[in-house]
């Protein structure tokens, strides 16, 4: 299984975190940096070029042709945006900016 996201303009929306939450891979148009990073920096699916046909064919086969380990792909989003950490590093943040 694969989320496929093929859209020209969209915000976020949270439907890119609630396939990453089951497990399904992202195969997304690059228009938006914050998909990029959360895709393709983690290894959690793929980029593509806006409106490149063959790129976007070539990554479906790519994740249809591997075996997907759905528990993995939910154990590195989860780590990455789990919400006591993400937490602890905006409070440190705060404390950065008051002291400096």
């Amino acid at each position: 299984d694969l989320f496929l996201r093929s859209s020209k303009y969209e915000s976020f929306g949270n439907v890119v975190a609630e396939a990453l939450m089951c497990g399904l891979p992202v195969i997304s148009s690059n228009y938006e940096d914050v998909i990029y990073e959360i895709i393709s920096q983690s290894d959690l699916g793929a980029t593509v070029e806006l409106n490149d046909k063959i790129e976007y064919k070539n990554s479906i086969i790519k994740y249809l042709d591997i075996t997907i380990d759905k528990r993995r792909i939910h154990a590195i989003f989860n780590n990455k945006f789990d919400i006591q950490k993400t937490k602890e590093e905006y409070i440190n943040l705060i404390k950065k900016v008051i002291h400096e």
